[in-house]
């Protein structure tokens, strides 16, 4: 809804002079299925009723409420579910889904990203399409879920609107769980208390340039690979092989020659080192020079995950943990 200061003000006011009962707000509130306990209480009904209305309209549930009320014969709430920024919302149609989930977005990154959460609300209502909307909000719903794993509250937690601006653009436009669960985790770990950390631009980027399919090899990678800590304390992946079969029930595909491309696009990212038939390079302990590739057998692929790759995972599993300890290796 997004009212105004002035318009929260006279809503306050209409509900004290039409001597509206906190027994009636409670009643609408338990209809509409919103949580009492978080709501401010105020030093009077008329401070009580704005705290209440900004609350409401902050967490795009006040709609609900003033329908409830209305449901329930309070009448002068009907001159606000007519005002002209309550009728979209009150539509039939197509528009209905792009309003409910991008009230649910909005609410999410008011907590998170408050300098940019009514741009990208607008942003949300006026030109997403029903199929980004709701692609997002499967994507902020993950995220929620991740952050308050990590978070007891994540009031007090932050993401810089460079990162999140970002995230809500490539992720709209994804609608695999997978991947969502990814865009979910950088977003999560974006997050931090002074908003500030804009490292995941990094991981941001790589992210974007990956298909599902190497998702799928990615993760698979990540987690099957055998992890040891080296002589600097980074996490490093002891060279992993799989077969041809293994890899192909991962992708859920028989195409090897598409199969093969991806796995030279995540070698071209160095998210991996390896493909089918060659091993990551070997080097000449007495000359210290670079050899060729280790020939493996055809019909089988190393799948060995870089440093980069394995930070890429991890942060895209919503914490900030540095892999080591993520791994369970400190």
């Amino acid at each position: 809804m997004n009212l105004s200061p002035q318009e929260i003000a006279e809503l306050a006011e209409d509900c004290v002079s039409n001597n509206l009962t906190k027994d009636q707000v409670d009643f609408a509130l338990k209809k509409a299925n919103i949580v009492t306990g978080k709501i401010p209480s105020g030093t009077s009904n008329l401070d009580y009723y704005t705290k209440l209305i900004e609350y409401l309209d902050a967490h795009g549930e006040l709609k609900d409420w003033l329908d409830k009320l209305g449901r329930d014969g309070v009448i002068f709430v009907k001159k606000w579910l007519d005002k002209p920024p309550l009728i979209k919302n009150n539509e039939v149609g197509p528009s209905l889904p792009i309003e409910n989930s991008s009230n649910f977005i909005t609410a999410f990154l008011s907590k998170i990203c408050m300098p940019a959460a009514e741009e990208f609300g607008l942003l949300l209502r006026d030109k997403i399409a029903n199929w980004r909307a709701k692609n997002l909000e499967n994507m902020a719903k993950k995220a929620k879920t991740k952050l308050e794993n990590r978070c007891q509250q994540i009031e007090e937690t932050h993401a810089h609107p460079r990162l999140v601006s970002l995230i809500i653009e490539q992720s709209s436009w994804i609608d695999t769980d997978e991947i969502q669960e990814m865009w979910a985790g950088l977003l999560s770990s974006s997050c931090t208390k002074d908003g500030n950390d804009d490292s995941n631009l990094i991981f941001i980027n790589l992210l974007s340039q990956l298909t599902a399919l190497e998702v799928k090899i990615l993760n698979y990678a990540c987690q099957k690979a055998v992890k040891e800590i080296d002589e600097l304390g980074l996490v490093t992946a002891i060279e992993f092989k799989t077969t041809k079969e293994e890899l192909t029930e991962v992708c859920s595909i028989d195409d090897v020659y598409r199969i093969d491309r991806e796995l030279d696009h995540l070698n071209a990212l160095d998210l991996i080192e390896g493909t089918f038939g060659l091993g990551p390079e070997e080097e000449d302990e007495d000359n210290d020079e670079t050899l060729q590739e280790v020939e493996v057998a055809p019909n089988e692929a190393y799948l060995s995950p870089t440093g980069l790759g394995i930070n890429l995972y991890v942060r895209c599993q919503g914490t900030l943990w540095p892999p080591a300890k993520f791994f369970g290796l400190i």
